[in-house]
């Protein structure tokens, strides 16, 4: 008699079960049906009792939190009462929000500080970052790891946000838009991988002392990094030793395109970075920023943004030999040179150099601004393929229809609709930054985040309880799926 066996879901743990549903909940697709408008855990309260009892018995399913323009405030802060004693995320995403939500957000923050493990505020408006982290500068924020503050203008005071940030040991992201500089940083930085410093005035010493209070810092983003004008020109300074870092994102304003440019850039030694990115329209002699790096050896992904290429800057940029990975987005100028080495004086009348720029080189995504010859990219690649190298190129697929009537052998092709936006200088969770983005309204506007956090709409509250007594038999639809409201 063969014997019957219950599917293997069925012997999960719900809390497993509960988990998996989680990701049905987040589902784009299912979105626009009634009750999956309204986001995890909710609509598992209503599967039966047990699931309800189990949801609200399980404080991991109510960890994050978003509060926006139409959020019921009241009820975000019962999620925060539910995740106890886990520690949770709070991001605060806010249009115009009334002094009585704020202050009833600041009660949250007051009461749940030691809990706080993520907190992030995009606000139009400066004042409102400074009212929050005013109150977490003098509470304990001992499990906090992640701070994001974005703000229209970048206009924080700066000393609340300092105080806010160095309460926490534990902390590991940073991401600002406001000025640092000017404050001596916290020594209990020792746990801190990720910061985000948008417009930076550092000087030599800012420098020196942030890789000495962070010394794990391994990925530093300093889109729109602006010259210190007290910092002087002296080119006999130290070195910085920056050996833990491994990414560096950096954008280059126009007060950078001075011969002998006095920011501390220039000092930087990263003789471990794997990831640079540089961005700096109209920045003439770019490798200057560069030339004590020391990653030569070390660098694998190169993306250049929105720089002009010339025969000096393809120079430096062919120091880093052991590139793997190169992304060129709208860049101008003869991009060609990039790949184009300089015969040796001892073989002059040889037509073709011997050596081979980025001999590693083995993916080029090449995205221009506008139309652009791309006929060099056949010679690259065939390069290549005479070294037994498999060059795979992304284009945008216009790019490729203007100028191949069929993909040429030697390529291994990837074509894109259009270009995929860079990660930096332009920060594509940074709705300031893109004007697409603006509408606030958009939940696309928090980029990957959006399916990960917890909403609720007034609007949706009142679609779905309106119908009177719910399945449980009470009339109380809101108690019944949250618990006691007490």
């Amino acid at each position: 008699m063969a014997s019957t066996k219950s599917p293997p879901i069925f012997s999960l743990p719900n809390e497993i079960v509960l988990n998996v549903f989680s990701y049905l909940a987040a589902n784009k697709v299912a979105a626009d049906y009634t009750p999956s408008k309204l986001r995890f855990p909710l609509p598992i309260t209503r599967v039966c009792r047990a699931w309800h009892d189990l949801a609200i018995s399980s404080p991991s399913l109510w960890t994050t939190v978003l509060i926006q323009g139409d959020t019921d405030v009241s009820v975000a802060a019962l999620f925060v009462k539910r995740a106890d004693p886990c520690t949770f995320s709070l991001h605060v995403h806010s249009q115009d929000l009334h002094r009585g939500k704020v202050d009833k957000i600041l009660s949250i923050l007051a009461s749940g500080s030691s809990r706080l493990r993520a907190f992030k505020v995009t606000s139009f408006i400066d004042a409102e970052i400074d009212l929050y982290t005013g109150i977490l500068s003098g509470l304990s924020c001992s499990a906090l790891e992640s701070v994001d503050f974005r703000s229209q203008t970048g206009a924080t005071s700066g000393v609340e946000v300092f105080s806010c940030i160095t309460q926490s040991s534990s902390l590991r992201s940073v991401t600002l838009k406001g000025q640092l500089y000017g404050h001596r940083l916290s020594a209990s930085w020792h746990n801190l991988t990720f910061m985000n410093l948008r417009k930076m005035q550092p000087t030599h010493a800012y420098f020196v002392e942030l890789f000495t209070s962070a010394p794990r810092l391994e990925i530093l983003y300093l889109p729109s990094l602006m010259v210190n004008p007290d910092e002087g020109a002296d080119m006999n300074r130290s070195s910085i030793q920056a050996p833990s870092l491994r990414v560096l994102s950096v954008g280059l304003p126009r007060d950078h395109a001075e011969q002998n440019c006095s920011c501390p850039l220039s000092f930087l030694r990263m003789p471990h970075l794997k990831s640079l990115c540089i961005s700096g329209k109209e920045i003439p002699n770019i490798g200057f920023h560069f030339f004590r790096s020391g990653a030569e050896d070390s660098l694998i992904t190169l993306r250049l943004h929105n720089i002009a290429i010339d025969s000096e800057d393809a120079a430096f940029y062919q120091k880093f030999h052991n590139v793997r990975r190169m992304e060129l987005v709208s860049v101008t100028g003869d991009v060609s040179t990039l790949f184009q080495s300089p015969i040796p004086a001892d073989r002059a009348s040889e037509s073709r150099p011997t050596t081979l720029p980025f001999p590693r080189l083995s993916s080029i995504a090449y995205f221009p601004i506008s139309p652009y010859p791309i006929q060099w990219l056949e010679d690259v690649a065939c390069r290549r393929v005479s070294d037994d190298q498999r060059l795979l190129v992304e284009l945008q697929k216009s790019s490729y229809d203007d100028y191949f009537h069929g993909q040429p052998s030697q390529f291994n092709m990837t074509l894109h609709d259009q270009a995929p936006g860079p990660d930096f200088p332009l920060d594509e969770d940074d709705p300031f930054d893109w004007d697409s983005e603006n509408d606030w309204g958009s939940e696309d506007s928090f980029g990957d985040e959006v399916d990960s956090e917890i909403y609720w709409y007034d609007s949706g509250d009142e679609e779905w309880y309106e119908e009177g007594e719910d399945e449980f038999g009470d009339d109380d639809g809101l108690e019944d799926i949250m618990g006691p409201l007490s």
